[in-house]
């Protein structure tokens, strides 16, 4: 279960780190509290965007300030922080449990 958390911490540091690189300082965040300026909000930014909260919006800001190439910034991110990262620790939590519920 550790091994799911930190690689989803790792890729959520780095999709953060090259959200910053990308986008941070760009007017189409201006005026935002979920922008990529500081790291503090690009990370909770990213996480956000993991549990699936509102991340067209963030997509959208994003092809304002940099064009429709951001797009694949968002859609790589959800694809494989949603679809894969956060399933594969869903499917090992679920498993562990089912191991506990067996031994007790």
């Amino acid at each position: 279960m550790l091994d799911f958390l930190l690689l989803t911490l790792l890729f959520v540091f780095i999709f953060s780190v090259l959200g910053m690189q990308i986008f941070g300082g760009g007017d189409g965040f201006a005026g935002q509290r979920k922008n990529f300026d500081s790291f503090g909000n690009s990370f909770l930014l990213v996480f956000e965007m993991l549990t699936g909260s509102d991340w067209y919006n963030a997509m959208w800001n994003g092809m304002d300030s940099e064009g429709k190439w951001a797009a694949l910034f968002f859609v790589a991110w959800m694809l494989l922080g949603h679809f894969i990262i956060l399933d594969l620790l869903l499917a090992n939590m679920v498993f562990n449990f089912s191991l506990e519920t067996e031994d007790g």
